[in-house]
């Protein structure tokens, strides 16, 4: 398990750096991440892939590798996730004679992994709204990981639902160019 996630880890960073040699402005990240929101309601694997380049790049133009490596994560967790919930519950099937108690563990599984993804996309999100001074990745990231943990209730799908579209939102505020930091103040007199 462990060298399936180192591998996917490396890929990843190989197959970016070789697109940072053609993207680097915000404008593509607002147009990849922008459609890639959007990809995500219709076909969630390939919108997941173009908001996390749309992130690779916010996170090369900032220099801050953390908003990558924690949107990386969740997107990691979530792939595990799917594959370990299918895993549980097939491997569980043949062993037990109900069928709802393999559905049940492997929902719970997939809970957890969910649930850790929404937490390093929370933190991803928050740190591109610090960056970028756009509140609406703030308010999806908070959204989403709500959304994370009434999932257990089945209203959390709605939730997440409207974070989607406030990610939609937020990629598509993205200025062409990254805000100047604060001046600093003037000097006592």
């Amino acid at each position: 398990m462990v060298d399936l996630v180192d591998g996917i880890i490396s890929f990843i960073y190989l197959y970016n750096d070789i697109l940072l040699i053609v993207m680097a402005s915000l404008h593509d990240a607002k147009l990849l991440g922008g459609i890639g929101s959007i990809l995500m309601l219709f076909v969630p694997v390939v919108g997941q892939i173009l908001v996390l380049l749309g992130i690779k790049n916010i996170s090369d133009i900032t220099n801050d590798r953390s908003v990558f490596d924690n949107a990386l994560y969740a997107l990691i967790f979530g792939i595990i996730g799917s594959i370990a919930m299918f895993a549980v519950f097939y491997a569980l099937l043949p062993l037990i004679f109900t069928f709802a108690l393999p559905i049940i563990i492997a929902l719970i599984v997939g809970f957890i992994f969910y649930l850790l993804s929404a937490i390093y996309l929370r933190k991803s999100f928050d740190r591109i709204a610090e960056l970028l001074n756009i509140g609406y990745f703030r308010t999806a990231g908070l959204l989403y990981y709500i959304g994370a943990i009434l999932t257990i209730i089945l209203v959390g799908f709605i939730i997440v639902f409207v974070a989607e579209i406030f990610m939609i939102i937020a990629f598509f505020s993205i200025p062409e160019q990254p805000p100047s930091p604060p001046s600093p103040p003037p000097p006592p007199t």
